[in-house]
């Protein structure tokens, strides 16, 4: 990618803006800048990845294993804020993502939010139809297939009594998580738009418990668009302001997951309020038009300033 720049340069091209998309492509910005000294840089962090670096170092075991992530914590949280100084523009997909990175040093002005992309699924008639509890995300990413085998792990035996099954939603699902396949624990692998419709449909719950990872979490919002009711902990609701009871449940241990279920299959919960709550805060306050117009705007004043 340098070497395409110092190219393009040569030849006489010159940016108004140059837009850097994810933090790995954040992680050169010092280098851009030295060959556009002179260009404004816009960055979108779609997490601040030192915080999942934080949150790995936090569940990591051992005493080796503690004192090697805390390294690499400490080296990504340094390199990170290091190249968002090279930055005139950066812009999350969370509140909380902005104040962690104003709270770190980051100047206020330079810092926004926007609404992430997700699929909205607003037109799901939820009709709870099941004892299904799904969870739904790309399985061959760590923060995904380590929450659902928790879930297998340390829930599933006790919901196992009251015929519930556990549905994994999502591509190329990991080793360790296919061998936990059973009866009741269903791994589908890759499932086409219609058919996740009719999982967010006809589900009793989605559950999200997850255990590392950082930024607002896409799938929490397209199931909560769907009239979902959502059963998640600190990290998967973070960057979403919903209030438990209301718009969401929070869990954190197992009992909590149990304990909820149990309360949803004995209709001590309004879960169909609960999902339509979610729904309609997805669409008041998550709306991408709005929030690219605004993105628009800050692209092209600094295009501008240039």
């Amino acid at each position: 990618m340098i070497n395409k720049l110092i190219y393009i340069k040569k030849e006489g091209y010159i940016p108004d803006v140059i837009i850097l998309e994810w933090t790995q492509i954040l992680m050169i910005a010092h280098e851009i800048k030295a060959i556009f000294p002179n260009i404004p840089i816009a960055v979108s962090e779609h997490d601040v990845t030192f915080l999942s670096y934080q949150r790995k170092w936090e569940h990591a075991k051992g005493v080796l294993g503690k004192k090697v992530n805390k390294m690499l914590y400490e080296a990504m949280k340094a390199k990170e804020l290091y190249e968002i100084s090279a930055c005139d523009l950066v812009y999350t997909q969370s509140e909380k993502d902005s104040n962690l990175l104003v709270g770190n040093g980051v100047p206020q002005e330079k810092v926004f939010t926007i609404t992430p992309y997700y699929e909205t699924f607003s037109e799901v008639s939820s009709k709870h139809n099941t004892k299904d509890i799904i969870f739904y995300g790309a399985m061959d990413r760590a923060e995904n297939y380590k929450s659902a085998i928790w879930f297998i792990d340390h829930v599933m035996p006790e919901l196992t009594k009251w015929n519930i099954r556990f549905i994994v939603i999502g591509n190329r699902p990991n080793k360790s998580l296919l061998k936990r396949k059973a009866a009741n624990i269903i791994i589908t692998g890759f499932v086409a738009a219609e058919e996740l419709r009719g999982y967010f449909s006809n589900c009793l719950c989605m559950a999200a418990p997850l255990v590392i990872g950082g930024g607002i979490k896409v799938k929490v919002l397209e199931a909560m668009s769907a009239g979902v009711v959502v059963l998640t902990n600190h990290i998967g609701i973070e960057g979403i302001p919903a209030k438990d009871n209301e718009s969401y449940i929070f869990c954190n241990t197992p009992e909590e997951y149990i304990n909820v279920v149990r309360k949803i299959l004995d209709h001590r919960l309004d879960e169909k309020k609960i999902g339509e709550n979610a729904r309609t805060l997805v669409s008041n306050i998550f709306s991408q038009n709005r929030s690219f117009e605004y993105w628009r705007k800050r692209i092209h004043e600094l295009g501008v300033k240039n």
